[in-house]
């Protein structure tokens, strides 16, 4: 099923940041377990106000490209809600349009750590992001945690296996 965002060309009018609140839950991540399903929910906000008719979707990393995993619009409220299965030892995160049209990353919302838990335990996490319009000559601001864009976890997700890190210290 190709990407909502491939055929969305919503444009937003003037905005100036975009807010994105998502709430996960990541299933194990061990070796032996299948990928297990889980639903990201969030709103996207543009001064405080909810943006509806915005595309979002959520792909994972880690492999040799970037696979679509799920995506929706957001409702007349500005919240979403994707369900999707997470990806075995590889990293989550979501993209939207920006006020072009053009496609832009929003958040890393994270990867599977629990890897020594049970199958049926899960990870929690709550990620907050601030998106400045650069089409209105602003610079993008955006901050998650140490992994911060979309394009660094990429680069930088052929070095992670589960919780380990490879490379060179």
């Amino acid at each position: 099923m190709p990407s909502p965002l491939s055929r969305s060309r919503t444009p937003i009018a003037a905005i100036a940041s975009a807010v994105a609140i998502f709430c996960l839950t990541f299933a194990s991540a061990a070796g032996a377990f299948p990928a297990r399903p889980t639903t990201v929910t969030g709103t996207v906000t543009t001064n405080g106000k909810p943006v509806s008719g915005v595309a979002v979707a959520v792909y994972g990393a880690g492999e040799s490209r970037a696979r679509w995993l799920g995506g929706s619009k957001t409702a007349s409220d500005g919240s979403f809600s994707i369900d999707y299965e997470v990806p075995l030892g590889g990293l989550v995160y979501a993209i939207t349009n920006d006020a072009s049209g053009r496609r832009r990353e929003v958040a890393v919302i994270g990867s599977p750590l629990d890897v020594g838990c049970a199958s049926t335990c899960g990870r929690r996490a709550t990620m907050a992001g601030r998106l400045i319009d650069p089409a209105a000559g602003l610079e993008s601001s955006l901050t998650i945690n140490e992994r911060t864009t979309v394009a660094s976890s990429f680069a930088l997700a052929q070095y992670f296996h589960g919780t380990t890190i490879y490379g060179v210290q």
